[in-house]
């Protein structure tokens, strides 16, 4: 039996994700952990362990047989042991949705371009999720440091599994996938940080350096969908310098959606380097005059308090903005939904001119 949990709202967000047509760059070493699943969750943590240089491109994952679902893959500077529920200790990779399983213990892609460079002799946690009406497959383990599997370059080790999001911990729960990578290699210019934090509808996007020889300028893109990119800034370098420096640029009021932000550096002769990609997804904002809805969240019915003269139009959608099938019954006291048949998740509720949050819980 699946690994099952309730949980409350931790965070809500509209995302209009990427879809199955995003690259995540030409890989030229895979290394795979067994598909045997026996158990699963809404996602899964483990860790990855370089040996030398690599560039994690993009995972392949034993997903819930017969589903399609919406997935996000998170990241963070070391280990994901002691962090499985501090999300600030995460960093959004990316999301895709509409993704279907190609079945039970076959590798299914996962069209997130990760572009995660893990140093030689450093670790990396990684995070695979599902919001809902999908999942994760994986095997029943026995410790947080069992190599799933490696290579001359990387170990795969771990893990556990999460309800979603950062919810429950399952201890010990193995990855089944494969991780798609590069060989690194070191840079003209050594980047330390680079950052994309959200303030309303901006994205201040904020880097660091601690050393750098011969460069010309960095260039920002931005993209909304991970495939196709636009040059939104380009800031002039330091040439050659040993000392850190500090950038930064906002990219303001971008449209509702994800923002993924790629960082490229250009040197005097010409010659470029690419480094990660990095993710925001915008906060959806219920609009001020809230509708009261109770209870929330539920399971099975859901009242929203109004009088005759508060009655209009009701429309139900997902966070993706699409039309859900709901039914509800109008009397005098107000609209009752009912959500058995719901799939679990958050949902848009919009009377009119007012609009609330409603959960469905398993």
């Amino acid at each position: 039996m699946k690994d099952t949990i309730y949980f409350s709202i931790l965070f809500c967000f509209l995302s209009l994700s990427t879809t199955g047509n995003a690259q995540c760059g030409v890989s030229t070493n895979s290394c795979d952990t067994y598909y045997a699943s026996n158990n699963g969750q809404r996602g899964c943590m483990f860790d990855i362990t370089a040996s030398q240089e690599v560039t994690i491109l993009c995972f392949d994952a034993n997903l819930y047989a017969g589903t399609t679902g919406n997935y996000e893959i998170y990241y963070r500077a070391g280990s994901y042991i002691g962090s499985e529920g501090n999300v600030a200790a995460w960093t959004l990779a990316g999301t895709t949705s509409g993704l279907t399983s190609a079945g039970n213990n076959l590798p299914t892609t996962i069209p997130i371009p990760i572009m995660v460079s893990i140093p030689a002799g450093q670790t990396y946690g990684f995070y695979v999720t599902n919001d809902f009406g999908a999942g994760t497959s994986y095997t029943d383990g026995t410790s947080a440091t069992n190599v799933l599997g490696s290579d001359a370059n990387i170990s795969i080790i771990g893990g556990v599994g999460k309800s979603y999001p950062f919810g429950l911990t399952f201890n010990f729960r193995e990855f089944n996938g494969t991780v798609n990578y590069n060989l690194g290699s070191p840079l003209d210019v050594s980047l330390t940080s680079f950052d994309a934090t959200l303030n309303n509808r901006d994205v201040f996007l904020e880097w660091q350096t601690a050393s750098e020889t011969n460069n010309e300028f960095f260039t920002l893109e931005r993209s909304y969908d991970g495939d196709s990119w636009t040059t939104i800034a380009q800031i002039e370098g330091q040439g050659t310098t040993t000392t850190t420096s500090n950038y930064r640029f906002t990219d303001a009021n971008i449209d509702n959606t994800v923002a993924y932000y790629r960082l490229s550096q250009t040197d005097f002769d010409g010659t470029m380097s690419d480094y990660s990609v990095r993710a925001v997804k915008l906060n959806f904002e219920v609009s001020e005059n809230h509708l009261p809805i109770g209870p929330n969240p539920t399971n099975d019915y859901a009242h929203i308090v109004l009088s005759k003269d508060e009655m209009d139009a009701i429309v139900i959608t997902n966070l993706a903005g699409q039309l859900v099938d709901i039914h509800y019954e109008i009397s005098n006291n107000g609209i009752t939904m009912d959500v058995r048949n719901a799939d679990p998740g958050i949902y848009i509720v919009k009377v009119g001119e007012r609009s609330a949050l409603l959960e469905v819980m398993e």
